[in-house]
């Protein structure tokens, strides 16, 4: 609970002390953080200018589909992505009917390469500075591959 109310806001983060930020699944990550200007700015400072990691998992890569480079593409444009398909929701219950957007189709949309497994099966992808996983399964190796990242700028 202290970290909770003590949690700070983003405009009191620095973003030249991160190299990586990390977009957490559930689907709560739909709303909120993707139209959080405040957030992308933040995050596209430290992907940009700090080289840093943009990652996500699961419902969490709801968060990354708003995000824009300087020169105003969106990050993922071109890239290849994993995170909750469209096709595992349960389009028929009742926290589907208010979700905003579809995760898979917005980031179909704008320029990205969606893939993904089977359900119930890990699957991470790793393009550049961008490291997503599909479900709570793809967790662990989506960490590992961000350590393994951030070892690799330190050569």
């Amino acid at each position: 609970m202290y970290a909770l109310k003590n949690t700070n806001k983003p405009d009191e983060i620095i973003p030249a002390n991160y190299k990586a930020v990390h977009y957490i699944g559930g689907g709560a990550a739909m709303f909120g953080v993707p139209e959080n200007k405040e957030i992308q700015t933040l995050v596209m400072t430290i992907y940009e200018q700090h080289d840093g990691i943009v990652s996500s998992v699961c419902h969490g890569t709801a968060g990354i589909v708003n995000l824009k480079t300087r020169e105003g593409n969106y990050l993922f444009k071109n890239k290849v992505v994993s995170g909750y398909p469209d096709s595992f929701e349960k389009q028929d219950a009742e926290y589907f009917r208010h979700f905003p957007f579809l995760i898979q189709k917005t980031l179909e949309n704008r320029g990205a390469v969606f893939k993904f497994s089977p359900r119930n099966k890990a699957h991470v992808e790793v393009d550049g500075k961008l490291i997503t996983g599909q479900n709570y399964l793809s967790s662990r190796e989506v960490a590992l591959k961000i350590i393994e990242n951030l070892n690799e700028g330190k050569k």
